[in-house]
């Protein structure tokens, strides 16, 4: 099942609403904020020491 909606708590009353099954929620966003993330991410790794 796919759907959208503004309010996270919503996703999340849906999903207890219904205990017998398994949910998987995945927020969408626009693909340049992703990538946006993505690189800023990539940095802070970057900047991580060795253990």
């Amino acid at each position: 099942m796919l759907g959208d909606r503004d309010d996270p708590t919503t996703v999340h009353k849906f999903c207890s609403v219904l205990p017998a099954f398994v949910f998987e929620a995945r927020p969408v966003i626009p693909v340049g904020d992703a990538i946006r993330v993505e690189l800023e991410a990539m940095a802070y790794r970057d900047r991580l020491k060795p253990i």
